[in-house]
Order: structure tokens, then C-alpha cells, then sequence
């Protein structure tokens, strides 16, 4: 079974202070979308566009979750975290 990676940020605007914190979270789910519960997989996560710091680059799931915690720079810019 090939498992997915849904990604989801507590927030989709913050001002570019260089304070806010946006969590991001990424769920290892199946095809049809349940988050797999026993899932302990490490998950990559990186900038790929836009400036910003990231909590952690690798992080184990528990329960099928990954967390990491964002914090934009204070260039307003649009930032793009990828998961894998």
C-alpha cells in the first residue's frame, strides 16, 4: 500500500515580523485519506520558496503526525513548505 503525506498550516496569512509562528503538520494517509495511526515514518520538511526558519527539517510521525513550527522573516514574501 503506498502511503500520502497531507500537509496543513494553522494558518494561511501571518504578518512578516519575524515573531508569528504558523504550525505545519503533515498527516501520513491513505489513498482514500485516514491518517495511517501507526505510522512512525521520518518526514523531510523544507522551504522550497520564500524565507522563513523551520523548527526541525526532519521529524519522526507519531501516531501518523509530523509537526514542525514556521517562522516567516520579515520580508513579506509567500512561503512554500514541502514535506516528503
Amino acid at each position: 500500500m503506498t502511503n500520502l503525506l497531507n500537509l496543513k498550516a494553522d494558518k494561511t496569512s501571518v504578518e512578516a515580523d519575524g515573531a508569528t509562528k504558523v504550525t505545519v503538520t503533515a498527516k501520513v494517509a491513505t489513498n482514500e485519506g485516514a491518517t495511517v495511526s501507526t505510522a512512525t515514518n521520518s518526514v523531510t520538511f523544507a522551504i522550497t520558496s520564500g524565507t522563513g526558519t523551520l523548527s526541525a527539517t526532519t521529524v519522526a510521525a507519531v501516531n501518523g503526525v509530523a509537526t514542525v513550527v514556521l517562522t516567516p522573516s520579515t520580508v513579506a514574501s509567500t512561503i512554500v513548505v514541502s514535506a516528503s
